[in-house]
């Protein structure tokens, strides 16, 4: 059963983030793969321990978080430039579990030809617009943008959609509920 959005929490609807998660790290297990995960907004790494738990297994997870009042071991600071920096192609799912459009580390993962599973929490508020850069690589002018700001907030994930089309997507699966999504794709 899917949870109320209406206030912005910590991993809110968590079952359905866990679901998605489990369904990759399954894939990579029946695979033989030994999961290797980056993510991106941590927390208190809430959502991997939970698996660990639940799956019996030891996950190999990096945690990333701006804040430094977070619980256990992880890396302070911009997930940007971590992703600009860090080796990625050792990671076989990157989570980014953000709270608005993680426009920014979706282009940064793409340009570095980065392949695995894409694991995104994509939450547009109500009349909210869409990252700038986004409408611009979906070809929305600064002009355009600035006739009407609005108009191109009902475009929803349709941006960011084409931008993964674009890098060789082929499929998204998940929870799309108005203007939260979770889902993962693989590029």
């Amino acid at each position: 059963m899917l949870k109320s959005y209406n206030q912005q929490t910590d991993n809110s609807d968590l079952e359905s983030k866990l679901h998605i998660r489990q369904i990759a790290i399954e894939k990579l297990l029946d695979n033989e793969i030994c999961p290797s995960i980056l993510e991106c907004y941590s927390g208190n790494g809430v959502l991997y321990s939970e698996l660990n738990k639940r799956m019996s297994i030891k996950l190999e997870v990096t945690r990333i978080d701006q804040k430094n009042d977070r619980q256990g071991m992880y890396l302070i600071g911009d997930n940007r430039k971590y992703l600009r920096s860090l080796s990625i192609e050792k990671y076989n799912i990157i989570d980014l579990d953000a709270y608005g459009i993680p426009y920014d580390q979706i282009k940064i993962i793409l340009d570095r030809q980065w392949h695995g599973t894409l694991i995104v929490t994509h939450i547009q508020s109500m009349m909210g617009t869409l990252p700038a850069m986004l409408l611009q690589d979906f070809g929305i002018t600064k002009s355009m943008r600035m006739a009407c700001p609005t108009m191109y907030s009902k475009f929803g994930l349709l941006p960011i959609k084409s931008m993964l089309y674009d890098y060789g997507a082929r499929s998204i699966s998940g929870y799309f509920i108005n203007r939260k999504s979770y889902f993962s794709v693989e590029i």
